[in-house]
């Protein structure tokens, strides 16, 4: 937790910096939308599902700083839960929730913005680096206990799937990020936006094991990973708290 203060207290100055020595906006934003989880699979029987699994939203807000006119730094809070799911291609055995933990997230990012339609149109790319705390993760006398759990699932006398999972395994990371948003701004300077990312993590954060067998074929064995990437689309609103 230490590490992740220092961070925040680093991200907090360099922002107030800017405040103070920028002559540009300021402003804030509020932002909710629906999360998808990536993973990755190693299953020699071909049958674990690899498509993005939608677990939880995420939502939070978010401060700006206009560094320029074409150009400002992002930062704030997202809170969600990241899911990792167990899921076979047959007819019997649909999504088995294998994971989850709730998670914090601090990003920071440098959006561009390209005006349309007298500025109130704006194409916005970006790119960014985001801070997460694991809220699962347990420590107590100094060790860490990072647990697990099994379950079984059974469809009738055709499919089995047993699986086991683990917690997730870090208490601190960080993921990269890039994406683009959309927003419009009314007379007022209130601004309504859409935004689209993925995000990529390079440490793993979880992992299921789990052996299934479908009908009377063979048993088989599989392991998904999770390194915390996602995609998300989200929805939010923003205002000026500046008066320039």
């Amino acid at each position: 937790m230490k590490s992740l203060s220092y961070s925040v207290l680093v991200l907090l100055f360099a922002f107030n910096t800017s405040c103070v020595l920028g002559q540009h906006k300021t402003y804030l934003g509020f932002e909710f939308g629906p999360k998808y989880e990536k993973i990755s699979v190693d299953d020699p029987g071909g049958l674990v599902g690899e498509k993005p699994i939608y677990y939880s939203p995420a939502g939070g807000f978010i401060v700006g700083q206009e560094i320029s006119q074409g150009l400002l730094f992002e930062t704030g809070l997202n809170a969600y839960k990241y899911g990792v799911g167990f899921r076979l291609k047959s007819p019997n055995v649909g999504l088995i929730s294998g994971q989850s933990y709730a998670a914090i997230q601090i990003p920071l990012r440098l959006k561009s913005n390209f005006g349309f339609f007298m500025e109130r149109l704006k194409l916005s790319p970006f790119i960014g680096y985001s801070f997460v705390h694991n809220m699962r993760y347990e420590i107590d006398g100094g060790v860490t206990n990072i647990g697990g759990h099994s379950s079984s699932f059974h469809a009738g006398d055709e499919s089995r799937l047993t699986m086991v999972a683990t917690p997730g395994m870090r208490k601190n990371y960080g993921l990269i990020e890039a994406g683009v948003s959309v927003s419009w701004q009314f007379k007022n300077s209130f601004v309504l936006y859409i935004s689209g990312s993925s995000t990529k993590g390079f440490k793993k954060m979880t992992e299921i094991d789990g052996t299934y067998q479908i009908g009377i074929g063979p048993e088989q064995t599989a392991k998904i990973r999770s390194n915390g990437d996602f995609y998300n689309m989200l929805f939010g609103v923003k205002f000026p708290i500046s008066p320039a």
